[in-house]
């Protein structure tokens, strides 16, 4: 029985596993885990795919310093930054950084975590793609601009007419 009772938690921990990595992998965001040294532990694919990397061949990436990546695109080498500044256990680093690779603008959130009983940690980088909100943000500054604009053209020119009508009209005018 206990043999049995084995088997069973192990399929069933093996069945989470698979969940947790189907989950990672079909999240939208860059996921990268690394140690305290700044190594990969984990990454999903759209992240390898930003590393120029298969997504196929992401678990060979297993290991490496995120460091060794910087050459690919500047936005590694922003978050090669915060990693040597680290943040505390629980603490989130956010910041906005474009990716000039992929013409892409993206919300970069460094957590720093640790695992109590393994006495170990690291980081958990995610890189929310955020283009779109910018974009629409961009738009919404330049409608308000040319409506401001279009607004204050007939505003100028009825101030102008006014003073105009002040320098003809002679003082003792009936208006």
């Amino acid at each position: 029985t206990v043999a049995v009772r084995n088997a069973q938690l192990f399929n069933q921990m093996r069945q989470q596993q698979q969940q947790l990595e189907t989950i990672l992998q079909t999240i939208p965001d860059h996921l990268f885990v690394l140690d305290e040294a700044g190594k990969i532990l984990l990454i999903n694919d759209a992240a390898a795919r930003l590393i120029n990397s298969d997504p196929a061949a992401a678990s060979s990436l297993n290991g490496q310093p995120l460091a060794d990546f910087l050459h690919v695109d500047a936005i590694l080498g922003s978050i090669v930054e915060v990693l040597q500044n680290p943040v505390e256990n629980g603490q989130n680093w956010s910041f906005e950084a474009r990716s000039e690779r992929q013409r892409r603008d993206f919300l970069v959130t460094v957590s720093a975590w640790e695992h109590p009983a393994a006495d170990r940690g690291g980081y958990m980088v995610i890189l929310r793609d955020i283009t779109t909100m910018r974009d629409l943000n961009r738009f919404k500054d330049e409608m308000l601009k040319m409506a401001s604009h279009d607004l204050r053209s007939p505003l100028a020119l009825i101030v102008g007419y006014c003073s105009l009508i002040e320098l003809d009209t002679p003082e003792d005018a009936p208006i």
